[in-house]
């Protein structure tokens, strides 16, 4: 868990800061306090130039980024997070139409089994977290252990570490929020 200072530090550094994304639930407003929103801080050339000049991305880059290219400026961090909740949210409905998810409770109808079956927005019904832990965490751990036993590379080799299931959590938020602009 990062604390005060560390979220300081690590918010200066990805121009993420600690606002509010949308909300579009009781839910949704109780976790999206502490959930990042995009603010512009370095030029994107600026930033492209230092980090293909080798001053991006760093050691410890996974304990706050989906990925080391999401180092180099907040918009790619968005684009590389926005991306990955794409990841997410097609794996989870291609899993649930093959039925490789956990079977549902007797009685149980609003499992994450039954919420991933529908379209991409419902999803969206349970905290970002809890799908992660409940159901994409032992999915990603289970494929990349069949790839293990074919002798090949992991399916899924990304870390999510909380500051980066944050900043996918407000993806969602925003994806959930998100009105049909009239043509």
């Amino acid at each position: 868990m990062l604390g005060a200072g560390d979220r300081n530090k690590a918010n200066a550094r990805t121009g993420f800061t600690a606002r509010p994304c949308g909300t579009s639930s009781p839910a949704r407003s109780q976790r999206a306090s502490s959930a990042p929103t995009l603010r512009r801080t370095t030029s994107y050339e600026v930033a492209l130039q230092r980090h293909y000049s080798g001053g991006g991305g760093g050691h410890a880059w996974q304990d706050h980024f989906i990925s080391a290219y999401a180092t180099m400026h907040p918009l790619e961090d968005f684009a590389e997070v926005f991306g990955h909740f794409l990841h997410i949210a097609d794996t989870l409905q291609t899993a649930a139409e093959f039925r490789l998810l956990p079977r549902p409770a007797q009685g149980d109808v609003s499992t994450l089994h039954e919420i991933a079956k529908k379209p991409r927005v419902a999803l969206l019904e349970k905290p970002l977290a809890e799908l992660v832990a409940q159901t994409w965490w032992p999915l990603t751990k289970g494929l990349n252990q069949i790839n293990r036993s074919m002798g090949k590379a992991d399916l899924y080799p990304f870390v999510l570490a909380e500051p980066v299931i944050a900043k996918v959590a407000c993806v969602a938020d925003l994806v959930a929020t998100a009105q049909p602009q009239p043509s």
